[in-house]
């Protein structure tokens, strides 16, 4: 009896408790794993907010969820430097560029791993001093042709030197707090028509030339993020294979970190999501369409 006499005392105490003491939710205490983070995190947002965050809201921009503290994702391209060479195809943008770093393919001459490191922490330096969170590279396609249009970005022909040379500049790129995004998964090798180019590869070529790079940038560079590419690979929309997407990079990689398309490199909305592209970008010009069908 004693108890529930007092009992409206320590409920009023309790609420002035409250009102001073401002209780922080698990998903934003960092002495917490990023796992149970994400789970009490996912368990407060509704499926209207999960929408907005599979897809972007500009050019180079996600949407940020200012009542849960969830901030936007901010790109730039980088795999020689930050710069922002889209700004004259978007509104109310201020252009931004930081150092011009050697090439990929002169970075790759050097054969120098430290070095990679080096000038990824320095672009990730530069792309902070640019309000940038996420770095669109390295590129570690395989060049195959002189006249591409990447060639100059990307680490060469040889797919073990390739590797040698993304995963450090990755981690440097991380350790400078910056999201590196290893692209394009896989077989981008040309510029010309990558978004309606059908490529034909064997398993051999695949596992021999093309995959290896990749997938030492996901293992061994430890990349948070990869660029799916926009065109086919054996009759198959590569933002929609399920089996390199799904199964073969989050699977049998072990990939932990999330897919996003090449730009303007998604064709559907239920076969995308469930193949493991976690982000379309630009826009969300195919959800919106999908929506209203």
């Amino acid at each position: 009896m004693q108890y529930v006499r007092a009992l409206p005392v320590l409920l009023t105490f309790a609420a002035f408790g409250l009102s001073c003491c401002k209780i922080v939710p698990q998903y934003q205490k960092p002495e917490e794993t990023p796992d149970i983070r994400a789970e009490d995190l996912l368990g407060r947002i509704t499926l209207d907010q999960k929408l907005d965050m599979l897809a972007g809201a500009s050019w180079m921009d996600t949407a940020a969820d200012n009542k849960l503290g969830i901030p936007a994702l901010h790109m730039a391209h980088g795999s020689s430097g930050v710069a922002n060479w889209n700004a004259p195809f978007e509104t109310n943008n201020t252009a931004f560029s930081g150092t011009a770093f050697p090439a990929g393919i002169a970075l790759a001459a050097s054969w120098d791993r430290e070095l990679a490191t080096t000038v990824g922490r320095a672009i990730a330096a530069d792309a902070l001093a640019a309000g940038r969170n996420q770095l669109l590279g390295p590129a570690v396609d395989i060049n195959r042709t002189p006249l591409s249009g990447i060639t100059f970005e990307s680490y060469g022909e040889d797919p073990f030197l390739a590797g040698q040379i993304s995963a450090p500049f990755i981690r440097g790129v991380q350790a400078g707090g910056v999201i590196a995004t290893a692209k394009h998964f896989v077989l981008h090798n040309q510029e010309t028509r990558h978004r309606t180019a059908n490529v034909k590869a064997s398993e051999r070529a695949l596992h021999e030339i093309y995959l290896p790079a990749m997938e030492a940038a996901v293992r061994a560079g430890g990349a948070w993020s990869v660029m799916a590419s926009a065109g086919k690979l054996n009759n198959t929309w590569e933002s929609e294979s399920d089996r390199y997407l799904g199964q073969m990079l989050k699977k049998d990689w072990g990939f932990p970190g999330f897919v996003v398309s090449d730009w303007g490199g998604t064709h559907s909305v239920v076969e995308t999501v469930n193949s493991g592209l976690d982000l379309e970008m630009p826009s969300t010009e195919s959800i919106k369409k999908y929506l209203a069908s």
